[in-house]
């Protein structure tokens, strides 16, 4: 897959590349999908970087960022960031606390 473009399935699962810089991907199951292929549903498959993390920003559940190394990261909690980036998790599905907001926001990674 290009290094601007991440691939999602239907279900929001994150499609592999075991070839990083090419346009190559693969969903769960060891299928090739290119950009511009459509789910079942016919929903395009494409799912853009999301911005770079911001100090001092409301962040709803749901909503990606994207840390200082590249890592793609999903709200789980809502809140406000902090004055300084957290440390990104180094492993998919690791957590993080951010920010002085009660309840704390919580990134966890996806990319």
């Amino acid at each position: 897959m290009a290094t601007t473009t991440k691939l999602q399935d239907y279900l929001g699962r994150w499609l592999g590349n075991a070839n990083p810089g090419t346009t190559n991907a693969g969903d769960f199951l060891g299928r090739n999908v290119v950009a511009g292929d459509k789910d079942f549903m016919g929903r395009g498959l494409t799912f853009t970087n999301p911005a770079v993390w911001v100090t001092a920003t409301a962040y709803t559940i749901g909503q990606y960022c994207r840390g200082a190394g590249g890592q793609i990261m999903v709200a789980t909690v809502a809140g406000t960031s902090g004055a300084a980036a957290p440390t990104w998790p180094t492993t998919v599905g690791g957590g993080v606390d951010d920010g002085t907001s009660t309840p704390k926001l919580h990134w966890v990674r996806v990319q």
